[in-house]
């Protein structure tokens, strides 16, 4: 796990959910809409959490806050599983995968 700072995490996640809520959109099957959605929320109700730190606190390392880290972990690991295989867009998939692999350890 490399350590990122709380300013580097809060960026990843608006970036992360940014490219999700694209691959929302051009999903073509409710079960990877739902899948999408609910990483979507989890990664929102984190980023809600870290946008309640102060701004003099941006320099210290990131710690999950909102739940359990495997929580989040988990949710990355089903868009990793089960809709990067859906994507059809090429660029859409482009996008996605550096965040997954970004965002999977930063929450380990």
């Amino acid at each position: 796990m490399s350590k990122i700072t709380i300013a580097q995490a809060t960026n990843l996640l608006d970036e992360f959910i940014l490219v999700l809520e694209d691959t929302y959109w051009e999903a073509n099957e409710l079960i990877v809409k739902d899948e999408v959605f609910a990483v979507i929320r989890l990664l929102s109700g984190e980023l809600t959490e870290l946008q309640k730190v102060s701004v003099q606190d941006d320099h210290y390392d990131y710690e999950v806050i909102s739940t359990k880290p495997s929580v989040l972990r988990d949710g990355v690991k089903g868009v990793q599983e089960r809709v990067l295989p859906t994507i059809l867009r090429v660029k859409t998939k482009q996008r996605l995968m550096p965040y997954i692999d970004r965002a999977l350890d930063a929450f380990s």
